[in-house]
């Protein structure tokens, strides 16, 4: 029997939390999947086939460095002011993702020198006004351009379209005047960064209501690309945008897992050696054990402590973390001070074993069957789940039953990180298989021996 499990949006609701309340409504998975079944998925125009990373761990970088480490990337994302349900408005992140594009000195914030410096380098003829030339110049795909700035130069042209009020195509010179001075600044403060709001007004000013994904020639406009920007980030295809949608971009785009996103792998065009991208994003890494025996074994036997890693399908922070967190290197290596368990509801294979006995492992997690994961719940929920069906949640326990967190209701999934690198413990692996004989891996509680036997 499967049971119900709360979604960290659902957890929040029936907590009453305050913020949540002013939040937007999330689909449980069920209601999410029987709308696609039914045709909505259907409706959702065919997605690009380039990756929204680039563009967007690049406007994390806000100090200019040319890479971007796991900690400017958390900062940036609490920038990004998700609500309580891990929701971000779209209009913020594409105002990130426009400041390095549209900045003329290299300082990461836009000022009225770029924005003067913008006019006067449309203003080809020094009348001191755009015409529809000057302010739609024609411009190839990036053909000749050797630098990021000349690439970037489509984009350069947003805040005239902003200025262009009555929307007939030109920027006479009381409309720019009108445009500057709406800005609330003066010549004395020409350096002084806009605010954030201005720059996200002038964002949900110019994108376009629909992009047409096979005219390459929108792409190159501002509206084009930024309601691209959005289209592809939407990673879970809810329609909306959320950290979770966020997070798991810089794995993504972190091709050695070093932890950072170096000049290279944000560089276009690059792509990871060796595996490409999708063989190593379909390849799930947790070492898991497969009952609560065993594993309770291992941590008494180890002086590790268990981690329970509870998830669902649909819900979009259980899909995130499966994704990123549970098939990243980095990770994994933090497990290493933990007996793992999984806890899932979820079957996704009709069977967990083939016609002859083989066993068929879970596509999303690896390791166990689904039979696996979904019966060790009862006696987990029992023993450590304080009465509380929650998904996605992490719990420490050490080898004498004492919880030593319990992590659930949060949108950074670095809080698990900082969990494991706390509270985890140096302590021997399995034994080499190579060293036992064929009774000693029978009778080993640890799954990587019954796999050998296997």
């Amino acid at each position: 029997m499967r049971r119900r499990y709360l979604s960290l949006a659902a957890l929040a609701v029936c907590l009453s939390l305050p913020s949540a309340a002013q939040g937007r409504p999330r689909e449980d998975a069920a209601a999410q999947q029987a709308a696609q079944t039914a045709g909505g998925q259907e409706n959702r125009p065919r997605r690009s086939r380039f990756s929204p990373a680039r563009r967007i761990i690049g406007s994390a970088d806000l100090d200019g460095s040319g890479e971007v480490d796991r900690a400017e990337w958390n900062r940036f994302l609490e920038a990004l002011e998700a609500d309580a349900d891990g929701y971000v408005e779209p209009d913020r992140l594409l105002a990130f993702v426009v400041v390095p594009m549209i900045d003329q000195d290299g300082d990461m914030a836009i000022t009225l020198e770029d924005l003067f410096a913008i006019f006067e380098d449309a203003d080809k003829n020094l009348d001191f006004r755009l015409d529809e030339r000057e302010l739609n110049p024609p411009r190839g795909r990036t053909t000749g351009a050797t630098t990021q700035r000349e690439r970037d130069a489509f984009m350069q042209p947003l805040p005239l379209l902003v200025a262009d009020a009555d929307s007939d195509g030109l920027v006479e010179a009381d409309e720019w005047g009108a445009f500057i001075d709406a800005l609330g600044t003066d010549g004395g403060e020409a350096r002084e960064p806009l605010p954030w709001p201005v720059l996200e007004g002038w964002v949900a000013s110019v994108i376009a209501d629909t992009l047409d994904e096979n005219n390459f020639a929108a792409l190159g406009r501002p509206d084009g690309f930024l309601r691209w920007i959005l289209d592809t980030a939407d990673t879970d295809l809810d329609g909306r945008l959320s950290i979770f949608d966020l997070d798991p971009l810089f794995d993504e785009r972190d091709f050695d897992d070093s932890g950072i996103v170096s000049a290279d792998e944000l560089r276009w065009g690059a792509r990871p050696r060796g595996r490409n991208r999708e063989a190593r994003e379909r390849e799930p890494l947790m070492p898991w054990q497969r009952n609560i025996d065993d594993a309770l074994a291992l941590s008494r036997e180890t002086g590790k402590p268990l981690l329970i890693c509870v998830n669902m399908d649909g819900e979009m922070a259980s899909e995130s973390i499966a994704r990123s967190r549970y098939r990243s290197p980095e990770f994994v290596r933090l497990v290493e001070g933990f007996i793992p368990l999984l806890v899932s509801p979820d079957r996704r294979n009709k069977r967990d074993y083939n016609d002859r006995g083989q066993r068929i492992v879970d596509s999303k997690f690896g390791r166990v069957v689904n039979r696996e994961h979904i019966d060790i719940e009862q006696e987990l929920y029992e023993r450590f789940f304080d009465g509380r069906r929650i998904a996605p949640r992490h719990v420490g326990v050490d080898p004498s039953g004492k919880v030593l967190f319990d992590i659930f209701l949060v949108n950074d999934h670095t809080v698990i990180d900082e969990a494991l690198r706390d509270h985890g413990v140096e302590g021997p692996g399995a034994p080499d298989p190579g060293e036992m004989d064929e009774n000693d891996l029978l009778a080993s509680p640890w799954a990587s021996h019954r796999e050998t036997l296997e």
